[in-house]
């Protein structure tokens, strides 16, 4: 029984060994001399945590993760510095024996990259490796060459090998060299004594010849040495390099602080400004407008360590900080009185952004002039005020806005976007705040961030102080907490560094590794100790707290899957009681390891329904999760994973945010992703794809590149399938998009069009499309013809409905506006449940509002805007906008004699819209259009339909009129009248609709009496001029007595207007009829002729036709 119990103890400890192995990340480390310091790279996916120190001549690094790497360029490139390099426990423990004791040790993370550098000069030399013989095969690193450039140097050739062109490309801030290889031939690229050297698997002879001439650029030499390619980069230079079908493409750009003022040393310093100036100095008075003036700059040598200085200790603050706990994201473009601020710079400009009172602050380090009027404007009411402050050197901001309305940094490319919203002021990645107060060059505080811009010394004009705000280019990087010194305190902020100075002695600068603070006089430090600088770096070693164990459960690999699976359900089929839970717990646990969701949660259904309570149990509702993710089910998994039980722990919290993301909120769960990503080291491939893809598009929402880089490595060295790759290669592509190489993006996205992974090729082809477009190559006619070809490309998903969605935006914006919401119809009506469908649905209302109430649709031909709106009637908002868009609508089928349309229109606001006196003024319109079109039956119901109690006697009357019309016009001629006559109306409209019946009677004695009152209330006097309105009464009124026979009536109006109306364009057929030589000689036909247009003047439907005519409609009651 004893030795059975020893033998099982070591099968266990082997496993635990071998599980630890198994968990070994792949990394590469890169090592280079510099002048007074040797540095080490390593080039972690995500970021582990670590210690580094110097103990008896011996570097010692230890990592909280095991890694797998070789050590082969620290031996090569530092045996100056290093001896031997011993790494143990599967990679978690390095030590390196090093070649001197006066040595110190500085260390810091670049995003994922885990620096490591040796202070001091080296202690000894190395002796020279023995120079092979010449027949001897090149090696990878080429020997140090002390001739002049290398440029002029010969190259080493190999005696076989195919002939490859190399070309060159100078660009605004990158030189690209391309290797025309016919094929894809595997490469390696490394540093080495200030060169970078490519280095290709395969000899091959290089045609340099075209690629030397006119090196002016970032490359200043190339030359071949054996399979590798040497170029002479200039200082500081940054390298990209990826594959452009079969070709090799380098990228060398050039160093970004190259260019910008800087102390002979090439450090970059600024003098900060106390908020009391000094008693030896009269300052002029500080003005609320203007800042004063900076003090100049100190120039501070820029010296590596002396040998013997004392190590510097690396601490974060006197006392260990917890690190802030991220609010919960929030859509800053949903939010009440959002607003987005863009930036454009042709160059890399590092940002600060922070809160001061009830301003924010933003300062760049590059002067440019702002549009504050244009700023404003685009924030809408977000913004009280917004002022420039006159700053050299520097663009500086400061914006009023409400408490608590922050900014959220984003980047496009050389663009910097800062999104306001109701957001903690908040940095995704908080720069580590170390007083070293034993540090060689004195007493400092260190912040270790890359790429720190010029120090801004600014002054506040409403507080009234100054301070000195340090921009910086790695997004996001900034102080999560106020932190206060005896001298001075550092603000808390979303990007970049905010210092407010306490004295007058305090020295800032930008170094190459972070940011400096020292005094003049001594920088006042709590002397933290080696035990507390200890602890502190112990604390930062806690381990990731985990749900999960996948390695376990996977219970071997897929060539013994089925035996395993069949094995788990034979003992879940055939024990009862609570050991048939733990089989099947056993086998949902092995589905889920093995990435298979269905299985998984058919399991884990059959679990829950037998025992409810299972779901209250944190690691059974996190399994659900894993499943109902597996099965695309994000709403579902959002509810397992979002249980405090459950985010309580790390796992538990990357697996709520990973499902956030995909669900749509990417950049918001970005800070918990990347805070959290390495929790899916040890994943299975299965597990781990879906979740490292999700990371990397958080990262890139962000605009974080280097992290995205990062995780992609991830990616690709967990040996993809095809389709896989093609997804990552599509990642990769918008990585070199913002990253701003344009070409090489559209070459990566041609390159997955032409893969086998269908979601990959569409979202390569729509993103492909939009950059095009975004470059002016494609116009948007182009850019829709694209679209519609992805239409049925990949269905169901988020892509579909950002595509419709983005199609019916190019529509609406080349005036097709049919087609436009149609497509949008589409996308909110296919995708109920998206988060998004509701704003489509409120874009369409405001197109539509565009249309009908700004006035858009009288661009379009009136039958077009009718036909349009009723197929999106339903978009009619109610309300006022909704009545005043149908008025002007109305109105305008009105003026272009589309009455039966217009009629249509009203008819509908009369029956279901209306109520009140607006809707008797409505159905009094109606009525107006139904006359003018015709149909007098219809006029007449439409004003009993409207008709309202309590109604204006004006109201009452113009509705009595148009009735009286209607009769009129169906033969009732002798109701009209009566209607008139008991109402007793001696109105003008009254007695217009008289004379019309009347004359059409030819009851002229009649008429005569009706057309001589409307003479009198038109103001027709004897004697008087005439217009010509008037004139056209006198003519009726002289036919009428004519017709009548009453020869007397025809004399007084011959005496009393026959002057008058000489002077009128009627006098001809005045003189024909009322003259006494034609007195009863005239035949009525010819009358009848002459007077025809006088008819149409007195008709009592001219004056309404004439406002239908000028869209006047809504101006009837």
């Amino acid at each position: 029984m004893a030795k059975r119990t020893f033998i099982g103890l070591m099968i266990i400890m082997i496993g635990m060994l071998s599980f630890g192995q198994a968990w070994a990340e792949r990394i590469a480390v890169r090592a280079g001399a510099h002048s007074g310091y040797g540095r080490i790279v390593f080039k972690w996916s995500i970021p582990v945590r670590y210690t580094a120190d110097i103990k008896n001549s011996t570097l010692i690094i230890t990592f909280a993760e095991p890694a797998d790497t070789s050590y082969r360029e620290v031996t090569s490139n530092l045996r100056k510095y290093v001896k031997s390099v011993n790494p143990s426990e599967g990679g978690r423990n390095v030590t390196m024996s090093l070649t001197g004791d006066n040595y110190s040790v500085r260390s810091f993370y670049t995003g994922s990259y885990l620096v490591v550098d040796i202070m001091g000069e080296p202690q000894s030399k190395a002796p020279e490796p023995a120079s092979a013989p010449a027949a001897s095969k090149a090696q990878p690193a080429p020997q140090k060459v002390s001739a002049p450039k290398p440029a002029t140097q010969a190259s080493v050739v190999p005696a076989n090998g195919p002939t490859i062109g190399v070309r060159k490309g100078e660009h605004t801030n990158y030189t690209r060299i391309v290797f025309d290889w016919p094929k894809k031939v595997p490469y390696k690229v490394g540093d080495y004594e200030q060169k970078t050297i490519i280095d290709f698997e395969q000899p091959a002879k290089y045609n340099l010849s075209a690629a030397q001439r006119g090196l002016n650029g970032q490359v200043r030499g190339i030359r071949q040495n054996g399979n590798a390619v040497e170029l002479d980069v200039t200082s500081g230079s940054r390298i990209k390099h990826f594959y452009a079908g079969t070709k090799v493409v380098v990228d060398v750009y050039r160093d970004r602080l190259a260019k910008k003022a800087s102390a002979p040393s090439g450090t970059q310093t600024a003098q900060a400004e106390p908020a009391a100036p000094a008693p030896a100095v009269t300052p002029k008075p500080a003005s609320a407008s203007v800042a004063p003036k900076p003090v100049p700059a100190q120039t501070a040598k820029n010296e590596p360590p002396k040998p013997k200085a004392a190590p510097v200790a690396k601490v974060s603050a006197p006392e260990v900080i917890e690190e802030p706990k991220a609010e919960p994201a929030q859509d800053v473009a949903a939010m009440p009185g959002a607003f987005s601020m863009r930036f454009e710079f042709g160059e890399p400009v590092a940002a600060a952004a922070f809160r001061r009172g009830g301003a924010v602050w933003l300062v760049f380090d590059k002067q440019t002039e702002q549009d504050i009027a244009a700023l404003k404007q685009a924030a809408g009411d977000g913004v009280q005020k917004i002022e420039q402050l006159p700053i050299p050197r520097a663009t500086v901001l400061r914006i009023e806005t409400a408490d608590g309305f922050n900014p959220r940094p984003k980047r496009e490319g050389l663009s910097w976007i800062f999104d306001f919203g109701k957001l903690p002021m908040l940095a995704t990645q908080e720069i580590n705040v170390e007083a070293q107060p034993h540090s060689p060059a004195g007493a400092r505080l260190f912040m270790p961030v890359q790429e720190g811009g010029l120090p801004v010394p600014v002054y506040d004009p409403v507080v009234g102080d100054n301070l000195v705000v340090v921009p910086v280019i790695p997004l996001g990087h900034g102080v999560n907490t106020n932190r206060h010194y005896p001298q001075f305190e550092i603000l808390n902020s979303a990007q970049g560094v905010a210092y407010r100075p306490l004295s007058d002695d305090l020295r800032i600068r930008t170094l190459k590794s972070g940011i400096e603070m020292t005094a003049s006089s001594s920088l006042k430090l709590s002397d933290t100790g080696k035990k507390a600088v200890a602890s502190a770096k112990m604390g930062s070693l806690r381990g990731i707290t985990r749900l999960f164990d996948f390695d376990k459960w996977k219970i071997g690999d897929m060539s013994t899957y089925r035996e395993n699976r069949q094995e788990l359900e034979k003992a879940a089929a055939g024990l009862k009681g609570p050991r048939r839970d733990i089989a099947r717990t056993k086998l949902a646990q092995y589905y889920l390891s093995h990435g298979m969701g269905p299985e998984a949660i058919g399991v884990l259904n059959v679990m829950a329904k037998s025992d409810p309570k299972k779901m209250e149990e944190a690691e059974f509702r996190a399994m659900h999760g894993v499943a109902n993710f597996l099965l695309y089910r994000l709403d579902e998994a959002i509810t397992d994973f979002d249980d405090p039980a459950v985010t309580a722990k790390d796992e538990g919290a990357l697996w709520l945010a990973a499902v956030k993301a995909e669900k749509g909120q990417m950049q918001e769960m970005a800070a918990d992703l990347k805070r959290l990503a390495g929790v899916i080291r040890p994943y299975p491939p299965r597990l781990k794809f879906p979740l490292a893809m999700i990371l990397t598009e958080s990262a890139l929402a962000l605009g974080d590149v280097r992290q995205a880089e990062s995780y992609l490595e991830v990616l690709e060295a967990e040996g993809l399938a095809q389709r896989q790759a093609d997804a990552v290669k599509y990642l990769r592509g918008r990585v070199k998009e913002i990253s701003g190489d344009p070409d090489g993006a559209i070459l990566t996205y041609e390159e997955v069009e032409k893969g086998d992974h269908r979601p990959s090729r569409a979202k390569a082809a729509l993103t492909k499309a939009e950059l095009l477009l975004k470059l002016g190559r494609i116009n948007k006619k182009e850019m829709i013809e694209s679209l519609e070809k992805l239409r049925f490309a990949w269905r169901g998903d988020d892509f579909e409905f950002h595509l419709l969605r983005r199609l019916g935006d190019l529509y609406v914006q080349t005036g097709n506006y049919r087609d436009g919401l149609r497509t949008m119809r589409q996308a909110a009506t296919y995708f109920r449940q998206h988060p998004d469908s509701e704003a489509v649905t409120q874009e369409m209302i405001r197109i539509f509002e565009e249309l009908y109430l700004d006035g858009k649709a009288d661009e379009l031909p009136p039958v077009t805007a009718i036909a349009l709106y009723d197929e999106f009637r339903e978009l009619t908002p109610a309300g006022e906008k909704g009545d005043e868009m149908i008025r002007k609508l109305a109105d305008r089928l009105a003026a272009v004699d589309l009455l039966r349309e217009a009629a249509e229109l009203l008819e509908n606001q009369v029956q279901f819209r209306l109520s009140g006196m607006k809707k008797a003024q409505v159905g009094t319109r109606l009525a107006v259009v139904y006359l003018a079109a015709g149909k007098p039956e219809r006029a007449i119901r439409a004003l009993k339909k409207s008709a309202q109690p309590n109604m204006s006697d004006e109201d009452v009357a113009i509705r009595r009129h148009l009735e009286a019309r209607a009769l009129i016009d169906m033969g009732k001629q002798d109701d009209a009248l009566v209607m008139l006559d008991k109402a007793e109306d001696e109105s003008v409209e009254a007695d217009l609709l008289r004379s019309e019946v009347y004359w059409n009677a030819s009851d002229w004695r009649n008429a005569a009496a009706v057309l001589k009152r409307l003479g009198r209330a038109k103001g027709v006097k004897r004697n008087s001029p005439l217009d010509e309105d008037q004139a056209r009464l006198v003519l009726n009124l002289a036919v009428a007595y004519t017709l009548g026979g009453n020869e007397r009536g025809v004399g007084r109006v011959r005496t009393d207007y026959g002057a008058a109306m000489e002077e009128t364009t009627l006098r001809d057929a005045f003189r024909l009829i009322a003259s006494r030589e034609n007195a009863g000689m005239l035949d009525p036909r010819t009358i009848t002729q002459l007077v025809k247009p006088a008819e149409n003047f007195t008709s009592f439907m001219t004056r309404y036709k004439e406002r239908l005519k000028a869209g006047e409609l809504s101006a009837i009651n």
